[in-house]
């Protein structure tokens, strides 16, 4: 899961066989490197294969073009880890149940294939 991972699948999914219209990476590391070497091959992200990341790491906004990303809100998990764990080692029995809902940030790296343009009617 780093850069140097998503420049080597690029090779793999973007040159050998047919192309996949979007590619959904397990984290921005790898998105943020299969959208480079994406470009240097001279595909157009979103435009030949829309490219998703996940994690939003501070760096992927930085990136051209901006990443779709979904956030799973690492940072908050963690805190209420660390709550929870202090409750438990201080005995404290009040820990109610947490629902954190991933957010989806969209960037101009996802899209919609033309191809697919004239088949969808809204």
């Amino acid at each position: 899961p780093t850069l140097d991972g998503g420049v080597e699948l690029a090779s793999t999914i973007l040159l050998q066989g047919t192309r996949p219209d979007a590619v959904v990476c397990r984290n921005d590391l790898l998105a943020i490197g299969l959208i480079n070497a994406a470009q240097s091959f001279g595909l157009r992200v979103p435009e030949d294969v829309a490219i998703t990341g996940c994690d939003n790491i501070p760096v992927a906004r930085y990136i051209q073009p901006s990443l779709t990303t979904l956030d799973m809100r690492c940072e908050e998990q963690g805190e209420i880890a660390m709550r929870r764990l202090l409750a438990a080692i201080l005995q404290k029995d009040s820990v109610e149940d947490i629902m954190l809902e991933p957010r989806l940030i969209i960037g101009k790296s996802s899209g919609r294939p033309k191809a697919m343009e004239s088949k969808i009617s809204l």
